[in-house]
């Protein structure tokens, strides 16, 4: 167990920055209960939590700490908005494990693109009829939308998109959008 404590405390000193020269160290060790949980059937729990620690300090040592996380969506109506926090390794409370349970998502997977593929498109009263990107092309069959979605109307990040979901002649479904006049393939849909 010390050995663990050792690495994790050498992974964290190695990635330490400090404005002077440390004169001394003072190392603190509280003793806790181990947490026993029952996991749900689709989730699985970290084989060894010190190492996961370990890892990440790694790689927030070699990519800086900004660079590693969790992804945290953030509270925006713009695609794509997220930001990376710190792991907690705590339970949830009663309130987030409801929340969790209830969070079901109807409909067919989106699998997108990172970043959005450029795409060209043709339209007829502003509905597409003819699509191409690198990943598909094709006549559009049927076509739902447009979505508008927009934000920071108020100030210089302003933003706008416009987004369709598109049946294309091969029965592909796909997500599309434009904004700033440009073309894109958001994602395609698993059927």
């Amino acid at each position: 167990m010390l050995r663990v404590l050792l690495r994790i405390l050498h992974t964290h000193l190695e990635s330490l920055q400090l404005e002077q020269q440390p004169i001394g160290v003072c190392l603190r060790i509280e003793p806790v209960v181990a947490d026993r949980s029952q996991f749900q059937l689709f989730e699985s729990p970290l084989r060894d939590p010190n190492r996961f620690g370990e890892t990440l300090g790694r790689l927030a040592a070699l990519v800086g700490t900004e660079n590693v996380g969790v992804v945290q969506l953030e509270d925006t109506h713009q695609p794509d908005r997220f930001r990376l926090v710190a792991p907690e390794f705590q339970k949830l409370s009663e309130d987030q494990k409801s929340d969790v349970s209830e969070n079901r998502t109807l409909g067919l997977p989106l699998k997108r693109f990172r970043p959005p593929l450029p795409a060209q498109m043709r339209f007829q009263r502003h509905v597409p009829v003819w699509f191409s990107s690198p990943a598909a092309q094709g006549d559009v069959i049927d076509a739902a939308g447009p979505y508008r979605i927009s934000g920071q109307w108020w100030d210089q990040h302003a933003w706008a998109i416009e987004e369709w979901d598109i049946e294309l002649s091969d029965g592909a479904l796909y997500r599309i959008s434009k904004s700033q006049g440009r073309c894109f393939l958001e994602g395609c849909y698993d059927a």
